[in-house]
């Protein structure tokens, strides 16, 4: 993907995720991953209601006039958001994959970090798990996509790679090696897991990690469709992956697990995405 088309790319994923949120949106993620303090941020002349605790009282014997310390949360929240690429996350309906979905939210995050002050650093989980420098805004969701484009796992357009999966055999980590290091990510950072709970990560697996304050668990699904409506990925042969007959059922995750917060397909996944944070 050159300059140009990534440049295109980015403003308009950035126009239309945007429209899809409002005015609250950076305030709900603000609320829910909350700094680690208060930074004063300037003077302001003081008020009648105002809290006297705050009257900066050095000012005020040197200018005679009362002034207001105002301070404003100390941010560069470090946010952990892992991704699973796997072969089921390559079903969907007609029109979107559980996999653009994911991506989209995670692009979502990432331009919305540059207007909160703080730090997102993906986690891919494809034939390996990488995991990506910091980033925020658009420079960040540029870099993503450069190195999904250097991994083939999207084309030069953009466009996820349909066949990534063909032909590949195996994956160089294993289930545990995941959760151990969301355990071990969440002792500094917030995290977000994006999967569909089928074939990287199981929902009984994922139960031991529901006594962690700083996870947050997303389980993608294909709604009404039940998957049973394919993307083009869903009819190829995967080679070792064949995900044609897959039989899904979303409603073990609503009666096992009802902690995991849905993200559905088929309906309006960016605004709902917002709403759990609310």
């Amino acid at each position: 993907m050159n300059i140009v088309e990534l440049k295109k790319y980015v403003g308009s994923l950035q126009s239309n995720l945007f429209k899809k949120s409002n005015n609250s949106t950076i305030g709900s993620l603000k609320s829910h991953f909350r700094g680690s303090g208060l930074q004063f941020r300037e003077h302001r002349l003081y008020s009648a209601g105002d809290e006297v605790r705050f009257i900066d009282w050095k000012l005020l014997a040197k200018k005679g006039t009362p002034y207001l310390k105002t301070f404003e949360e100390e941010r560069n929240v470090k946010i952990s958001v892992v991704i699973d690429c796997g072969p089921s996350m390559f079903m969907g309906n007609e029109k979107k994959m559980k996999i653009d979905v994911a991506l989209e939210l995670l692009f979502f995050l990432i331009l919305l970090a540059d207007k909160s002050k703080d730090l997102i650093q993906p986690t891919l989980l494809l034939e390996s798990d990488i995991t990506l420098d910091y980033c925020a805004g658009e420079i960040g969701v540029a870099k993503v996509l450069q190195i999904l484009s250097k991994l083939d796992f999207i084309t030069q357009t953009g466009a996820i790679n349909y066949r990534y999966w063909h032909n590949k055999v195996q994956r160089n980590f294993t289930e545990a090696s995941i959760l151990n290091k969301i355990r071990s990510h969440s002792k500094t950072k917030e995290i977000v897991l994006l999967t569909d709970f089928e074939e990287t990560i199981s929902i009984e697996s994922v139960e031991h990690l529901r006594s962690i304050r700083r996870f947050n668990a997303f389980s993608i699904h294909a709604g009404k469709s039940n998957n049973k409506k394919l993307s083009l990925m869903g009819r190829l042969d995967l080679g070792k992956y064949h995900y044609g007959s897959l039989n899904y059922d979303k409603d073990k995750i609503d009666q096992k697990i009802k902690w995991i917060k849905k993200i559905d397909v088929d309906g309006q996944y960016v605004q709902d995405f917002i709403k759990f944070f609310s």
